[in-house]
C-alpha cells in the first residue's frame, strides 16, 4: 500500500500538490501528505500521524470547506 498514491498520481499524470485526498484512515492521509498532496481526514485522528490540512468529523462538512483548496 505504500505506493498506492504514487501510482494514482502517476496514472493520472498529476503532481501530488495538485491533488486533494479525502480519506477516513489517518495512515493513508499520512502517505498522501508525505508525497505533497493536500489532505482531509474524516473522523478521529490517531496519535503520531501527520496532521492533515483539514480534519472534519463528517464528510457532510466538506462542502463548506472545499473553497480552501482552490
Amino acid at each position: 500500500m505504500t505506493h498506492y498514491y504514487e501510482r494514482i498520481f502517476a496514472d493520472l499524470g498529476i503532481e501530488p500538490a495538485e491533488a486533494l485526498i479525502v480519506d477516513d484512515h489517518p495512515r493513508f492521509i499520512d502517505q498522501a501528505a508525505q508525497l505533497g498532496a493536500h489532505t482531509v481526514l474524516i473522523g478521529p485522528k490517531s496519535p503520531g500521524e501527520r496532521q492533515p490540512d483539514l480534519h472534519l468529523a463528517s464528510l457532510a462538512e466538506l462542502p463548506a470547506h472545499i473553497h480552501r483548496f482552490n
